[in-house]
């Protein structure tokens, strides 16, 4: 049974690193030009500083994916919290069923419950997730180069 839980990734480096590697080999558009090299004193401070929110996903005691959301004050509007992700991931054998849509919409209750007025989420080119997005309520709003 799958499961889904607010974790800290200096809880679950060690298991969240093979992960990592799947989401990077399958869906970066920097392989062969950069190393997976994750900035784990980057993201530990900004755990440590409530500003790094992660929803996992478990099959049993096994972590099979994970959506992280970085939170900030918007630059623009006074007031607004932006919750924006991260980095979504579930390997290929959880992407049946609702699995992929409940991490996110857990994931979404999560940045409510910590504060955010406006959640940002993106998805690849290659692994384009628009229409999920509009379905579960977002509008797409910018294209990032």
């Amino acid at each position: 049974m799958i499961t889904f839980q607010v974790e800290k990734v200096k809880d679950i480096y060690p298991e969240l690193l093979p992960i990592l590697k799947a989401h990077a080999d399958e869906l970066s558009p920097h392989k062969g030009k950069y190393r997976l090299y994750p900035a784990m004193d980057v993201l530990f401070f900004l755990e440590k500083n409530k500003s790094l929110f992660t929803m996992t996903a478990r099959d049993g005691e096994s972590l099979v994916g994970y959506c992280s959301f970085i939170k900030s004050k918007s630059l623009h509007y006074a007031g607004v919290i932006n919750f924006e992700v991260d980095a979504f991931f579930l390997p290929k054998e959880y992407r049946k069923g609702l699995t992929g849509y409940k991490l996110l919409k857990e994931a979404h209750e999560m940045c409510k419950r910590e504060g955010a007025t406006h959640i940002i989420q993106k998805c690849k080119v290659s692994a384009d997730l628009s229409k999920l997005f509009e379905r579960m309520g977002f509008t797409k709003i910018e294209y990032t180069f």
